[in-house]
């Protein structure tokens, strides 16, 4: 019998020309949803290949020019542009840091379009404050189209549609009788029905994802790819569940397509929106125009103390106070005067304003605590964070590289600023030798195995649901 249900519907969705629609809308959205992620990445890591290909120019020019000098080849330099000076090549010579792609990075944009995947940070920025990217406010709001789009938001409808008349359109056909009237029980009709149009929706996206890997020479991993397919096969048979449960509770094909439409707006749009107004409305984010009013006060009160160590006209023309040195050794001391007093300048700006940058990381980090508790509300939500750990573009991921660039440029600058003070200068070994950023990926906490386990712990309870809220036979007819 089971075979026999099998087959029919096979026959029904062969006949049915919506089911080849959904099928072709299917295979075009899942490769449009690629396509866009595929581009997405490559232009960042293209841009980044230009970025560290420059950056080795500018390494290689400096290193031969300092090699010169160390051979004492005559040089036309002046201290401040002489590579020789430590703080001449922590201003020559930025630090360079990228975001790494993994190989599934093209099914998420996640906090990519926020967050910046190249640093590049001079001896005298802080690279807190070195983000200059642009971005187009509309499509930061409605987001960027990709897989995980296609996913987490249009997948289900698809499911809706092949499903919200389950049983309801048995009903108003006059055939729902006729089928229980077979030797077989309600449960198992409905349970071999859901199987097949699960199997059709889940095969279609495994088919599609495997045929545009190659096509459009997109990169992979196994193990990342069963388990995007396993995230996904547990999602879509949420929706089925919810599905059935509302089949076995409205009598009628278009009041149970409103209700699962309605749960559908409210998961993936309502509740996420609410969440981040809750949010933002508990623990709101200090004035950005106080903020950097305070700072700016600051950095005033700072450069007003280390004007007592440093003439006013040395500040504003530190060149012009090295002309005036004795020799090239003189000179040197006086420009790294000059450069000294300024890093104590901004070491005492940044203690002003700690308090102020911590406490705005803090609000941040509460909002982030809070949406995080509530995530476990909203299957959706934990099904994109999830696609967004898989693809390494989560948020997560970019505060664990942020932090990482920060430790990093601290250790980077405490060692030009050591030979600053010590009015040593740099050599071709030393410039060599400087430290290198390398993103240890093991120190980002993932959600991912979590987030999998409480999607399948919902679709669980809804299948439990559906089986223990089942109507008498002759109350569904």
């Amino acid at each position: 019998m089971i075979r026999n249900i099998m087959h029919l519907e096979f026959k029904n969705f062969v006949a049915d020309p919506g089911m080849l629609v959904s099928s072709i809308l299917l295979l075009l959205l899942i490769s449009f949803g690629a396509y866009n992620g595929k581009i997405r990445v490559d232009n960042q890591q293209e841009k980044q290949k230009m970025v560290l290909e420059e950056h080795k120019k500018n390494v290689d020019h400096y290193t031969q020019v300092l090699q010169k000098v160390e051979s004492g080849e005559p040089q036309d330099l002046k201290p401040w542009a002489n590579p020789q000076n430590p703080v001449t090549t922590g201003r020559k010579i930025p630090l360079i840091t990228t975001f790494p792609h993994t190989p599934l990075s093209w099914i998420a944009t996640g906090q990519s379009d926020i967050y910046v995947a190249i640093n590049s940070i001079s001896f005298e920025q802080d690279p807190r404050f070195a983000h200059d990217k642009f971005s187009n406010p509309v499509q930061q709001l409605f987001g960027n189209f990709d897989l995980a789009f296609v996913l987490v938001y249009l997948i289900p409808l698809i499911v809706i549609a092949l499903s919200y008349n389950i049983i309801s359109a048995e009903r108003e056909q006059g055939t729902l009788k006729l089928v229980l009237s077979q030797p077989v029980t309600l449960t198992k009709w409905l349970f071999v029905k859901l199987v097949f149009r699960f199997s059709v929706i889940f095969s279609m996206i495994v088919f599609c994802i495997l045929i545009i890997l190659p096509i459009l020479d997109l990169s992979f991993s196994y193990m990342d790819t069963l388990l995007l397919l396993l995230l996904t096969g547990i999602y879509i048979s949420l929706y089925f569940f919810i599905s059935l449960l509302v089949n076995l509770f409205s009598r009628h094909s278009g009041t149970n397509a409103v209700i699962l439409v309605s749960i559908w707006v409210f998961f993936v749009m309502i509740f996420p929106a609410t969440i981040g107004l809750f949010a933002t409305t508990l623990y709101p984010v200090p004035s950005r125009v106080k903020q950097l009013s305070e700072m700016r006060s600051a950095e005033k009160e700072a450069k007003e103390e280390g004007s007592k160590l440093l003439a006013s006209f040395y500040e504003d023309h530190p060149e012009l106070a090295v002309l005036e040195a004795p020799n090239e050794d003189e000179a040197l001391k006086r420009y790294n005067t000059f450069w000294k007093t300024k890093y104590v300048v901004s070491k005492d700006i940044e203690e002003h304003t700690q308090p102020i940058i911590k406490h705005h990381a803090q609000q941040i980090q509460l909002r982030r605590d809070l949406s995080g508790i509530l995530r476990f509300f909203s299957p959706a939500i934990l099904y994109q964070e999830s696609l967004n750990e898989i693809a390494g573009t989560s948020s997560r991921h970019y505060l664990a590289y942020q932090q990482q660039v920060q430790n990093f440029y601290d250790t980077w600058r405490k060692t030009i600023s050591e030979k600053t003070f010590r009015n040593q200068k740099m050599t071709k070994k030393d410039l060599s030798n400087l430290p290198q950023f390398t993103l240890q990926t093991n120190l980002v906490k993932k959600n991912l195995y979590v987030n999998t386990v409480m999607i399948t712990i919902y679709a669980v309870i809804l299948l439990l649901l559906g089986i223990l809220l089942r109507k008498p036979v002759d109350k569904m007819i």
